[in-house]
């Protein structure tokens, strides 16, 4: 802490909470650009970080910025820019469908979280080539929309096979923009069984949630393909 009540952490270890048990996350360098005495007079406290990843990742993790307020009346806003995320670091989040997936994912991240209804998400994710793997349970989480697509045949025999695929490049963008919608589309090339995926899907909730309940409700989504 310096004598204007400016922060600077270099190494922080802590573990994210998810239904499959604890995450251990490192962030190399945390700071602040103004002082803490700021918050006091109703300015937000601007917070730079880099670095942050799942610990012992092979890849760069995320680095962006925080603004923080003392009041509950204004939101917490992030923005990052995704330098390297490994998919096999998320594998915790859903181990059935996602084991033995990898990739290099690099993208942005935009989260203005409210305690009153009036989060925002943007979220958009790329996996270049050379690509990475996917388990092919993973499109057991499409089969309900897979009537609509061109390539339901061969994602249906896909899902039920216990093997490990490779994929080209991928890529998805996620908005929640609106309280009870969120806007998903997912794409997927697999060159091996010539499968160009182009999903769209909107993802309805059936009350207003903040972020930090999001995954509280996923058990109350109704999604229908658009």
């Amino acid at each position: 802490m310096n004598s204007d009540l400016r922060f600077r952490i270099n190494g922080l270890n802590a573990d994210l909470q998810t239904a499959n048990g604890p995450l251990p996350i490192e962030v190399d360098l945390i700071y602040s650009q103004n002082s803490l005495t700021d918050l006091l007079y109703g300015a937000p406290l601007h917070v730079q970080f880099s670095g942050a990843r799942v610990t012992g990742s092979n890849y760069p993790g995320m680095q962006g910025d925080a603004f923080l307020h003392a009041s509950q009346d204004k939101p917490f806003t992030l923005t990052a820019e995704v330098e390297g995320i490994g998919l096999e670091d998320l594998i915790i989040f859903n181990p059935d469908s996602l084991k033995g997936s990898s990739g290099k994912m690099i993208g942005s991240i935009s989260l203005s979280a409210h305690e009153k209804n009036r989060s925002t998400l943007s979220l958009k994710l790329d996996v270049d080539k050379p690509g990475g793997t996917l388990q092919a349970r993973f499109f057991d989480l499409l089969l309900p929309y897979l009537p609509q697509l061109k390539d339901d045949k061969r994602l249906r025999g896909l899902a039920a096979q216990n093997e490990i695929l490779r994929y080209d490049n991928a890529h998805i963008v996620m908005e929640w923009m609106k309280p009870t919608e969120i806007k998903v589309f997912l794409h997927i090339l697999i060159k091996q069984y010539n499968i160009d995926l182009n999903l769209n899907l909107t993802i309805r909730m059936d009350r207003e949630s903040s972020f930090i309940e999001l995954g509280e409700l996923l058990g109350f989504i109704e999604v229908k393909a658009s």
